[in-house]
């Protein structure tokens, strides 16, 4: 992001074969309702060839999303699903943050339930 925004439209010009993409920053699975569509970074991730994507709904705290991503991925090597990796990290930081204000931006798009570090 040095260079400039990275737009939806940006991604729809990428050719993916990612089983899982992570977008751990501000509102990033929000878009903008436009004729019946939904634009934004989640449609367009799928349609580059994602196959499953965790994105955030609200601003995030950098420093407690940083702990949840070390959570999630820890999880995921484990060998959890995405959807299973997610809960368990979410609910990790629940214990040492009950506001969920600051662990529960975050959710899963896609094949959640597939693992994909086995």
């Amino acid at each position: 992001m040095a260079d400039g925004p990275f737009t939806a439209g940006d991604v729809y010009d990428l050719r993916l074969s990612a089983a899982l993409v992570t977008l751990s920053g501000c509102q990033t699975g929000l878009g903008k309702g436009r004729g019946g569509e939904v634009l934004g970074l989640t449609p367009a991730f799928f349609f580059a060839g994602a196959s499953a994507l965790v994105a955030s709904r609200w601003q995030v705290d950098d420093r407690v999303t940083s702990l949840l991503m070390q959570e999630f991925y820890a999880h995921l090597v484990a060998g959890e699903s995405v959807a299973d990796a997610l809960r368990a990290a979410q609910l990790t930081l629940r214990r040492r943050y009950p506001y969920p204000g600051k662990w529960a931006a975050f959710a899963v798009w896609g094949r959640g339930w597939e693992s994909y570090c086995e």
